[in-house]
């Protein structure tokens, strides 16, 4: 487990991980149990690139095969959209999300991205929001909605800092 803290939010990314021949049955994860407080939480998990929705108390780490592994974002739940995760590094933000603003129905930012390797924040959407434009780097981004949370993309063409900006 690994607690992330940055001045615009903190966050948990937790790791299942099974090192046995044999699978692993799911498993309830419990918010208490990891020291978090009461609160409604978004669990996000990195390499299925799936949003799990939002609980309250615990949720269902997914079964796992021999070998395998499960990492998850659990970030307390906002009543607006909110960043998920992005695809950068483990850590789901920890490092390449510099700066995260929301301000008048827009989420913007900034990160440091990789020449060539696809760059994508997932973001929350609760009831009410829907992505209406995004950019990274200036430019036009691949938007991808799925139930209750999108995928904002790009490719970069610098190994550089960048900004971007999703309107809902």
């Amino acid at each position: 487990m690994l607690d992330i803290n940055e001045p615009f939010e903190s966050w948990t990314v937790l790791t299942h991980m099974n090192w046995e021949k044999t699978p692993l049955a799911q498993a309830e994860v419990k918010f208490h149990d990891l020291g978090l407080p009461e609160a409604t939480y978004s669990v996000f998990e990195f390499w299925s690139k799936r949003y799990l929705g939002d609980f309250k108390v615990a949720f269902t780490a997914k079964s796992l095969d021999p070998k395998a592994i499960s990492t998850y974002a659990i970030r307390k739940t906002l009543n607006r959209p909110q960043i998920l995760s992005t695809s950068r590094h483990i850590s789901q933000g920890g490092a390449d999300l510099e700066s995260v603003v929301w301000k008048d129905r827009r989420l913007s930012g900034a990160s440091k991205v990789v020449r060539n390797d696809p760059y994508s924040i997932f973001v929350r959407l609760p009831d009410g929001y829907t992505v209406k434009s995004a950019t990274i780097g200036g430019k036009p981004a691949e938007v991808r909605v799925e139930d209750h949370w999108a995928e904002v993309k790009a490719l970069p063409e610098k190994t550089e800092s960048v900004a971007w900006k999703i309107q809902f």
